[in-house]
């Protein structure tokens, strides 16, 4: 027993009502639980169990919190009494500060259980679906997106599979795009890669599920792929709108149906995109073929662009890439030919020569362009 400020404070489990000495061990015991749950808590195995059994895991370290708060109280001289009541010898204790002291523990417990719960979901959220197919030898690989939700994996295999050149909407160096139509609403572009190296096939798994990562409004999202061993598929959000390229240097009546007010959310829609690409990006990535065919607009001619999966991704720290996309001549910067290097710098140029062809209506691989042995950039020039 000692005397602290005129309150007499049991030392010993014997000397204080309603706490024996068989508890104690129990009660050290739980104490020393606890950091393990709380460093298991925000654990990444945790995170990884299914919901049913971590919210469980919740209820453990829930119980365990509020016995280590009510344990803690001893810090405060509290005697817990047998009808529960809360008792310093001597005199009664302030219970507004053991509501607060309970209410912040409850409180920081709550906050806690939304903040795994939060990023449970975008752990959920970022998942894929895998699909195998027995016949082809390939395998389907679907990103979880509000344009997926409705869709089954299987079926959307089996009418993949069904395609066929009546459902062509474009072609390119790089390969053909079929239109994907699921019920009436949800459409995709579906683009079939020409085959490539077996090098080029080893990291392409690797480099699309980082693309599908990839979210942005000016950004055509990658829905999912699929990797066959003797050809590979792209699946892309169907862009109500088209192309750029297509309204610019299609029929009279699209083009006189983009005005300046239209052009320039197309030009700051682009923009946007582009900086999201090499700045947001980790790691960086370098588009290499910014035109205006691979710009789409959606249902609000919002400006998307397209084809960056096709790039290569470009380390933080690197100021080369190698791939696939040999750019287009015409959009190309000068020192492309010079170097053969890749640069977000040259992104920006191609971006520039975009913008000249929105304010001229010119398309850069004009053939007057190439007779004459000129470019868009320098006949605005002069």
């Amino acid at each position: 027993m000692f005397q602290r400020r005129g309150v007499t404070v049991a030392r010993s489990a014997e000397q204080r009502p309603g706490l024996s000495v068989e508890r104690r061990p129990r009660l050290s015991a739980a104490r020393k639980k606890a950091p393990k749950l709380f460093t298991k808590f925000f654990s990444f195995e945790e995170l990884s169990k299914p919901l049913l059994d971590f919210l469980d895991f919740l209820t453990d370290v829930a119980a365990v919190t509020l016995v280590v708060a009510l344990l803690d109280l001893r810090l405060l001289h509290v005697d817990i009494g047998i009808k529960g009541c809360l008792v310093v010898q001597g005199c009664k204790m302030h219970t507004t500060m053991v509501a607060l002291f309970i209410t912040i523990c409850s409180v920081m417990f709550i906050i806690s259980k939304m903040l795994i719960s939060f990023l449970l979901y975008k752990k959920w959220a970022r998942k894929k679906r895998i699909i195998e197919n027995g016949l082809t030898g390939g395998k389907m690989v679907v990103f979880r997106s509000v344009a997926m939700q409705s869709v089954s994996p299987k079926s959307f295999l089996t009418m993949i599979m069904a395609l066929s050149n009546k459902d062509i909407i474009g072609s390119g160096g790089y390969g053909t795009v079929y239109r994907l139509r699921v019920g009436e609403k949800a459409a995709f572009a579906v683009k079939k890669l020409n085959r490539g190296s077996a090098e080029m096939d080893r990291g392409f798994e690797r480099e699309l599920d980082t693309m599908g990562d990839i979210k942005h409004r000016n950004i055509v999202p990658l829905c999912g792929y699929y990797a066959a061993p003797h050809f590979n598929l792209l699946i892309y959000e169907l862009m109500a709108n088209g192309s750029l390229d297509a309204i610019l240097h299609g029929k009279e009546e699209t083009r006189g149906a983009l005005g300046w007010p239209a052009r320039y959310k197309i030009a700051a829609g682009v923009a946007r995109g582009l900086s999201y690409l090499h700045h947001d990006c980790i790691p960086h990535v370098i588009h290499r073929d910014i035109k205006s065919s691979n710009i789409l607009l959606d249902h609000n001619m919002e400006a998307r662009v397209s084809d960056f999966g096709l790039a290569t991704l470009m380390k933080p720290n690197d100021s080369h890439v190698t791939t696939v996309v040999a750019g287009t001549f015409g959009y190309l910067a000068p020192e492309y030919f010079e170097t053969g290097r890749a640069t977000t710098k040259g992104d920006v140029y191609s971006y520039g020569v975009v913008l000249l062809e929105l304010l001229t209506g010119k398309r850069p691989t004009d053939e007057t362009f190439l007779e004459n042995g000129t470019r868009l950039v320098t006949w605005v020039r002069t």
